[in-house]
């Protein structure tokens, strides 16, 4: 899967509660929490109720979006295949 921001293959892909992905720190540049200290999940739960997707603009999609590990396992692989 190609990140839709940087176009690379995703690189810790990061789901957001509207359905789009991207690289954790694409998603997360976009909207200003690249730099946050802290985990992923500290740095989740304090982006603004109106930090919007960066595809669909829909607002509150970080709050509960998550890391797709295992789709990230799948593209590291399939670029080792290729």
């Amino acid at each position: 899967m190609i990140c839709p921001i940087c176009l690379a293959p995703m690189y810790m892909p990061l789901g957001l509660s509207c359905g789009h992905k991207a690289c954790t720190e694409c998603a997360l540049r976009a909207v200003g929490l690249h730099q946050k200290p802290g985990t992923l999940r500290a740095v989740l739960a304090g982006a603004s109720p109106s930090a919007e997707c960066f595809h669909c603009r829909q607002q509150g999609m970080y709050t509960h979006a998550v890391l797709l590990q295992k789709l990230g396992i799948a593209i590291q692989r399939r670029q080792w295949l290729s």
